[in-house]
């Protein structure tokens, strides 16, 4: 007999024995409690979650002393095959379904009984597609981080934290975090919850980022992470890179700071080395006063409206910082120009492996609004080894957005 049927058993005995139906002497004690137990009907429940992946049990209360019970699970009342045990691991094919349990209760002192539970709520099903989300951008003091996923399947409502070393951000709960003083040293977490009705609430969490370093510079000249827009203008505006150096690629006539340089004359041989074409070098380092006599003279062939689209005023080009290179493609013919290079094999591949070199392309299309300048495949910029490839794991388009910077469409 189960715990929850001995004791109203044993009032129900007390009450016999006080209406005169069992003496003290009858039997024993337990087959008294045994004899009125057995007047009271078994009842069977199923405990548990009713979700694709979890257990459920059969509870049965009010059970002869000494009875055999068997267990028969049933999906919107057909029998399960196999099923007969006294506890049931939910299946995909249980998605939806109400289950309940049969049991059968064999005693020699009553006649064989069969109880049916009341049915479980609908079992929830799992996510077809549960992807692990990942953390895009720099893990610098001041940068933006973004949550990325890939699309949930069925489509899920996505609720997110973020977490210091483990430890839950309070109030940090949307798909992107700014990263404060506070997380310096620390590694930056993230978990995604996704929610449906109808399916089991599920978590994923991306892989932590690496140690939070102090905050990118982006206004020193002489850094690789310096940022020049038409918000952010050099300081002092005439500056002039103290290593320029001629790079020995195709084209070399121009010089870039030592570091770009270097980077750009491994650029090149990868893309030989990948068969993807040759490339040659068009413009490169531009003093403040050369850069001025190039917007000024699309102003006076273009208007100003149009120079101010493909060409930066002077102290806001990133040509000045040494650290910007124009590139064409090259081939049996001679090479192309800037206009045609989007189009040809060397643009894809530069484009899919300049990270690799620590460049990025700059102005990429569809990102006007946020650089301020059309789409200018050529123009690669040297932000170094490790932010380029923070750049790219991102999947970031734009340098502002990767720093977590404001759009800068137009001159303040």
């Amino acid at each position: 007999m189960t715990k929850a049927a001995v004791r109203p058993a044993i009032l129900a005995l007390a009450l016999a024995m006080a209406l005169g139906m069992l003496t003290p002497d009858a039997a024993s004690a337990t087959d008294q409690v045994a004899a009125v137990a057995s007047t009271t009907k078994p009842v069977a429940r199923i405990g548990g979650n009713p979700a694709v992946g979890s257990t459920l049990i059969a509870l049965v209360r009010a059970v002869p002393v000494h009875a055999a019970l068997s267990y028969r699970w049933n999906r919107d009342g057909v029998r399960i095959d196999g099923a007969s045990g006294s506890r049931l691991t939910l299946a995909a094919d249980d998605a939806g379904a109400r289950i309940t349990v049969t049991v059968t209760v064999v005693s020699r002192r009553t006649d064989t009984l069969r109880v049916t539970s009341a049915p479980t709520a609908a079992v929830d099903a799992l996510f077809r597609v549960a992807p692990t989300p990942t953390i895009a951008g720099a893990a610098a003091v001041g940068s933006v981080l973004q949550a990325t996923t890939a699309p949930w399947r069925p489509a899920a409502t996505l609720a997110y934290q973020w977490d210091r070393d483990g430890a839950a951000i309070r109030g940090a709960t949307a798909s992107t975090y700014r990263l404060g003083t506070t997380d310096q040293g620390a590694r930056i977490g993230l978990t995604v919850t996704a929610t449906r009705a109808g399916t089991v609430t599920t978590t994923r969490s991306a892989t932590a980022t690496r140690a939070v370093r102090p905050a990118i510079v982006t206004s020193d000249p002489s850094l690789v992470s310096v940022l020049v827009n038409k918000r952010h203008p050099l300081s002092p505006l005439q500056y002039v890179p103290a290593d320029l150096m001629r790079p020995n690629v195709r084209g070399g006539g121009y010089a870039l700071s030592r570091g770009a340089a270097t980077a750009l004359e491994k650029l090149f041989a990868g893309a030989i080395a990948a068969k993807a074409g040759e490339l040659s070098l068009v413009s490169a380092y531009r003093s403040y006063a050369y850069q001025s006599s190039v917007f000024e003279g699309y102003v006076r062939s273009r208007g100003r409206a149009y120079a101010e689209r493909v060409s930066a005023r002077p102290g806001y080009s990133e040509h000045q910082t040494g650290l910007a290179a124009d590139v064409v493609a090259c081939g049996a013919n001679g090479c192309g120009t800037m206009s045609a290079f989007g189009a040809t094999g060397q643009s894809a591949w530069v484009a899919a492996n300049a990270w690799r070199y620590g460049f990025i392309v700059r102005y990429e299309a569809g990102q006007t609004a946020v650089t301020g300048y059309t789409p200018e495949p050529w123009h690669l910029r040297y932000i170094g080894l490790t932010l380029a490839r923070e750049y790219h794991e991102g999947g970031f388009r734009s340098y502002e957005q990767f720093l977590g910077a404001p759009a800068a469409p137009s001159y303040r």
